[in-house]
């Protein structure tokens, strides 16, 4: 399994640059400010403190050749007008503009912001480009302090002013009390010759917040799409990558990441952002199929993904080929041959048909509009008592249509049972259709798509399960040399012993992985349900079948892989302070004792760590934990080789000879805590927190009211 989560700090210029060409503060500092990562919002709070308010309202403009004028209010937030000066309020208030100009295409419709308010900046090697500002060096008044009523003449000149075009103003207003800081910003469009304004709007805030919850950039003063574009625009660039800072091409370079063809080859993508800051986007790994633009692209103008190619776009992603001869090295030859300019794009590359429909070659596979659908939905589960071998009832649809699986069987068809509900620690798997199947499988109602599966006698429910035990499938059609088409799985509880069935707690939900992943699948593709995924990543399975498997090696950690703990580390990815490596597919064999290691610490989440309600379905996060019976600890194991290495020509530890030498417990608020704080110091304070008996401690000073809550300290406010 590969890193698939994306972080994005978008680190071109806001504000003027320093001698190295890195932005800094415009003005009274609207600029990005230095020590600060990308999504810093500010200065951390103390739990006792309250973040300060404000907010910026822009009222009017007035554009002329002389130059324009930008009526705005400021206020806390609750309507009580603020003094920028901080004398009559708490706090000074930095505010700063970017005004730009926007261009109309000859459709009519918007294209790109020309900003007035620039800088030229230099890198270290004395290469020079334009990058627009947020600036706050023009002439400041004070129409009512009351109010929080101002106006601000800006200070850049208005070259290329044209009356009938939009004009548009993005203000930022930065406000700091006691060392906390809070930050606000609007946007106003007006034109001069008081003509109806246009938007531009290719992606919208609902999209990139799909992933990234509340997307913000520059320390959180930038927070839209929309208030982007006014910056990063065909005019930016950054002097010492030489890397255009165009939103059309660095988000999508920056969301391929690790994928673009250039990355592949050796170049890494980079754009040096304040003080020379290194910013690598080589590792990024796009959580969905690359090739669904639709992921972003939903705004107005959302569609020109597919109508309207051209080779800056086009190259963003594609970006080793080449449209002139002779090709560059490292280079490959667009298939239409050198192209001087964009005529021709869309006579071979139309939204759909064509040589070569946009839409045709993105919209594949799964993407394809034709993809086939497969549903199945678990009816019942009879016979399920101790000792007993059950019987389940089940309905399979393929394209919506019930599915035949007597005559035209699916690809795969597995059935699992996992249990107990109050916390899993074993299941068993048995084939219904495919290569090894067992069992009896026989038509209900075939007019409805309705069949009964009498389990094999070797899946029987154990004679000492007790409570309820749950049952999941995986089904899915497989054309020859075709894509995995399959159902997402579903999940019924049955009773053993208990009177009525007794369902798992519900932590998370697909439908907030999805709104990252759009489609989760795992293993294959057929596992698409995180309430399936706990079935196998239970509290006693330690990754023993993944670890490498080499003679003469002793203590060997098979990391547990219960889900509560590997999906915090895989999300946590390369902010984990210790190597996060899991054993994975194909498995460890005489020709690969090593196995396939995963190595999860590049993998970058587009939210904060402690963001818990993006994946939970309610704050089932906080402490203390109250379920009954309660939470079953995570299980890890040391493996060791009873054959000596060298005692044969054959590096594999093969069985009996591999075995668990030595298990241990971690108990269920360790694992979930140390999964993210990984350090060992963090680890030691839990064990010395938990009683040989496994109570654990952690609630006295984590817990609700505590110097330390979790429920304060993570989370949303």
């Amino acid at each position: 399994m590969r890193g698939i989560l994306l972080s994005v700090a978008l680190v071109a210029c806001e504000g003027p640059a320093g001698p190295q060409g890195a932005p800094g503060s415009a003005g009274s500092g609207g600029g990005q400010d230095g020590g600060g990562s990308p999504g810093d919002a500010g200065s951390p709070l103390a739990p006792w403190l309250t973040q300060p308010g404000v907010a910026i309202t822009v009222t009017g403009t007035a554009f002329a050749s002389t130059g324009a004028t930008i009526s705005f209010t400021v206020s806390d937030g609750s309507g009580t007008g603020l003094d920028l000066s901080g004398r009559l309020t708490d706090g000074k208030v930095a505010a700063s503009f970017v005004v730009a100009q926007l261009a109309v295409k000859p459709d009519g419709t918007p294209g790109q912001y020309t900003a007035y308010t620039t800088n030229q900046v230099t890198s270290n090697s004395g290469v020079t480009a334009i990058q627009p500002i947020a600036e706050a060096s023009g002439a400041l008044t004070v129409v009512d302090v009351i109010k929080g009523e101002y106006s601000y003449a800006v200070a850049a000149p208005l070259t290329g002013l044209d009356p009938t075009l939009t004009q548009t103003v993005g203000a930022l207003a930065v406000r700091t009390v006691a060392g906390a800081r809070a930050i606000a910003r609007d946007t106003y469009s007006s034109r001069p010759d008081g003509g109806a304004t246009i938007a531009r709007q290719v992606v919208t805030d609902a999209t990139c917040d799909g992933c990234h919850r509340a997307l913000d950039a520059h320390g959180g003063r930038w927070t839209s799409p929309t208030q982007c574009v006014l910056c990063h625009q065909p005019q930016n660039s950054d002097p010492t990558s030489g890397n255009t800072l165009d939103f059309n091409v660095m988000v999508h370079k920056i969301h391929r990441g690790a994928s673009l063809p250039s990355v592949i080859g050796g170049t890494p993508y980079q754009i040096i952002g304040f003080q020379q800051s290194v910013n690598d986007f080589s590792t990024v790994v796009f959580p969905q199929n690359i090739a669904r633009c639709a992921a972003c692209h939903a705004g107005a103008q959302g569609d020109r993904w597919k109508t309207a190619p051209s080779k800056v776009a086009c190259t963003s992603c594609h970006d080793r080929s080449s449209f002139v001869q002779p090709v560059p090295a490292g280079m490959v030859l667009h298939g239409g041959g050198a192209q001087p300019d964009n005529a021709m794009c869309a006579v071979c590359h139309p939204a759909t048909g064509g040589l070569a429909g946009i839409a045709d070659k993105h919209l594949t596979g799964l993407l394809a509009p034709d993809a086939r659908t497969v549903a199945v939905t678990i009816r019942s589960m009879t016979n399920s008592g101790p000792g007993q071998t059950p019987t389940m009832v089940f309905t399979v649809l393929v394209d919506g249509a019930p599915a035949d699986l007597i005559g035209s069987p699916l690809t795969g068809v597995t059935a699992t049972i996992a249990g107990p509900t109050t916390d899993y620690a074993s299941e068993w798997q048995a084939k219904i259709q495919g290569a090894g199947a067992v069992g009896a499988l026989s038509v209900v109602d075939a007019t409805t798509g309705v069949y009964s599966y009498a389990f094999p006698a070797a899946a029987a429910i154990p004679t000492g399960a007790t409570g309820s035990y749950s049952v999941s499938i995986e089904a899915y059609l497989q054309p020859t040399g075709g894509p995995r088409y399959a159902a997402v799985n579903p999940v019924l509880t049955f009773a053993v012993t208990d009177a009525t069935p007794r369902p798992r707690r519900t932590i998370v939900s697909l439908a907030n992985c999805n709104g990252c992943h759009d489609s989760l699948a795992a293993h294959g593709g057929a596992r698409k349900n995180p309430e399936y995924c706990v079935f196998c990543h239970n509290t006693t399975a330690a990754d023993t079948a993944g670890a490498p498997r080499f003679q003469g090696t002793t203590n060997v950690l098979a990391d547990t892989i219960d889900f509560r703990h590997i999906i915090h580390k895989i999300h946590a990815g390369d902010q984990l302070s210790e190597p996060y490596v899991l054993g994975g597919f194909p498995l460890p064999t005489v020709a690969n004792p090593g196995g396939t290691p995963n190595d999860f610490g590049a993998v970058r989440y587009p939210r904060e760590l402690t963001d818990c309600e993006a994946c939970h379905t309610s704050r089932n996060w906080v402490l203390p934990l109250t379920a009954s019976p309660a939470y079953a600890p995570s299980t890890s194991a040391l493996m060791s080789c009873g054959v000596a290495g060298g005692s044969d020509t054959i590096a594999f530890c093969a069985a009996p000879f591999w075995t668990v030498t030595q298990t241990t417990l971690i108990p269920p608020i360790a694992s979930v805590c140390t999964s993210c704080h990984d350090g060992p110091a963090v680890a030691a304070h839990a064990e010395t927190n938990t009683t040989a008996a496994g109570v654990e401690a952690c609630t006295t000073c984590h817990g609700p009211g505590a110097i330390e809550d979790v429920g304060v300290l993570h989370g949303s406010p």
